[in-house]
């Protein structure tokens, strides 16, 4: 983990907010609710949310009310699937 004094900034990553879609040909925009920034990472072990809490660092672990992790994978990769290369 690196951390500086400079402020950064991050790309917007809601669902419409980035206008990235419009920027590639025949995309498809899919929103997969409820879900969050981090809700495509790995399960966290058991005390990942704790040990992110004590340091004061992303909430990583954290995920909207009603999200399920596993639920959201199975989402996305269905999303993915039959896409030239992604198969």
């Amino acid at each position: 983990m690196c951390r500086t004094k400079k402020p950064s900034t991050a790309p917007d990553t809601i669902a419409k907010g980035s206008g990235f879609a419009a920027l590639v040909p025949d995309a498809r925009l899919v929103e997969i609710a409820p879900a969050a920034h981090f809700s495509v990472r790995p399960r966290c072990s058991r005390h990942g949310a704790a040990i992110l809490a004590e340091e004061n660092d992303d909430p990583v672990c954290t995920d909207p009310d009603g999200a399920d992790r596993a639920t959201i994978h199975a989402r996305v990769l269905a999303t993915l699937r039959g896409h030239p290369g992604l198969d």
